[in-house]
């Protein structure tokens, strides 16, 4: 019946709306854990080009690539 039609249909609408929200909120934080991966890489670099006696930074440094590059 038409009363049944349009529950179905505002249900469909709801769903949507909710993996629309759960994109962005994905989205959003991909964009966020990308940016703060290479802030921190970029920083531990610096400090490494400074003094590379610091070989325990080297190791973060890779870990931090690895984890971006994962996140690709």
């Amino acid at each position: 019946n038409t009363f049944t039609a349009y529950q179905k249909g505002q249900d469909r609408l709801r769903v949507a709306a909710l993996q629309q929200q759960r994109m962005a909120l994905a989205r959003d934080l991909h964009d966020t854990v990308a940016r703060d991966l290479g802030r921190a890489s970029r920083e531990a670099q610096k400090v490494l080009d400074r003094d590379p006696s610091l070989t325990e930074l080297g190791d973060v440094v890779h870990r931090i690539h690895s984890a971006s590059s994962q996140l690709r």
